[in-house]
């Protein structure tokens, strides 16, 4: 590719040789993790790297075909103006090194054109479920040794290590639900899952499991009294078809059966309290009387914004408005 403003993207004409240090495979892991990162996240992770001496490596993983920076960001602009830091996903090399050395399951033939096939908003979506979470790693981290934080191949490994030998990690919530009369499978991805560890508790309340749910004020959260009664509810996307479906798999048992964890929360980051308060009333007025308000929990940018971005410290509610202590 040629043309100004892209030096970025393009490659060197021979594949360098590299020697892949720890902190490569710390980066290699992290991009697993997350599927695609900003070059200011994977930052937060290693922050006793300069971040000059960072993006050079960085720059060198991809010239050695060990990371892939996918060319359709460049059509992501910040809103106030200039473009986002640079992202990027595995290359063959780092899916093939995380295969070998770590025994994770990694497709490494889906790696191989996943970032000329990534859309442009589903790189920004996935860029911003990756800052999230990282946000609450960084905050859950802060209260070490007392709090550890877990993804999803660490709580495999700890509760079901069999589920480490197919070919991805599960990552489908899926479960038969029963709602004014529609009585089928019905599914949803995550935004992400994880899990707190709080390390000084008694062992049957040492984990909290969450699934991650990022709400960019888009969707909408609770359809007409007509469409929730039709087949035009299950086909569209709302707030509230994700809290019946996630109140359907806990009684169903599916995150046990799918994901292997003994119990779940669910958190929904949103962008402002109003829509906080929205979406409580929704489950208020449908879900009250199926599962427990704890299931839920509820907070939004501007409260993470007022804590500067401590998942922690900032305010959450669960779904009868109650306040909950993520910290323990």
């Amino acid at each position: 590719m040629s043309g100004r403003g892209t030096p970025h993207f393009k490659l060197k004409a021979e594949t360098p040789r590299l020697v892949v240090t720890a902190d490569d495979e710390a980066i290699f892991l992290a991009i697993y993790r997350h599927q695609l990162l900003d070059a200011a996240t994977i930052r937060q992770l290693l922050p006793e790297r300069s971040p000059d001496r960072l993006g050079k490596r960085l720059r060198q993983l991809v010239d050695a075909g060990y990371l892939v920076r996918p060319l359709q960001q460049r059509k992501l602009r910040r809103l106030e103006g200039g473009s986002w830091p640079l992202a990027y996903t595995l290359g063959n090399r780092a899916a093939r090194h995380i295969k070998d050395r770590f025994s994770l399951p990694v497709r490494t033939d889906r790696w191989a054109s996943s970032g000329e096939r990534l859309s442009p908003l589903h790189i920004e979506h996935t860029l911003e479920q990756g800052r999230l979470l990282v946000q609450l790693q960084t905050s859950v981290r802060r209260h070490a040794p007392r709090l550890d934080f877990e993804y999803p191949d660490q709580i495999l490994t700890r509760l079901r290590p069999d589920l480490l030998k197919g070919t991805r990690l599960p990552y489908r919530f899926t479960t038969r639900v029963d709602w004014h009369g529609w009585r089928e499978v019905e599914g949803l991805i995550p935004d992400g899952w994880c899990a707190i560890r709080y390390l000084d508790a008694p062992k049957n309340k040492r984990s909290r499991y969450l699934f991650i749910e990022l709400d960019r004020g888009t969707e909408t959260i609770e359809p007409s009294a007509r469409r929730l009664q039709s087949r035009k509810f299950w086909q569209g996307n709302s707030v509230l078809r994700k809290l019946v479906i996630y109140s359907q798999g806990f009684k169903n048992e599916s995150h046990t059966k799918i994901f292997g964890i003994p119990t779940f929360q669910v958190l929904f980051v949103t962008t402002t309290a109003v829509r906080v308060k929205t979406m409580i009333a929704a489950y208020q007025a449908h879900l009250a009387q199926t599962v427990s308000p704890v299931r839920f929990l509820f907070t939004d940018q501007e409260a993470l914004a007022a804590n500067d971005g401590d998942v922690l410290a900032a305010p959450v509610k669960d779904a009868s408005g109650s306040p909950m202590a993520l910290a323990g």
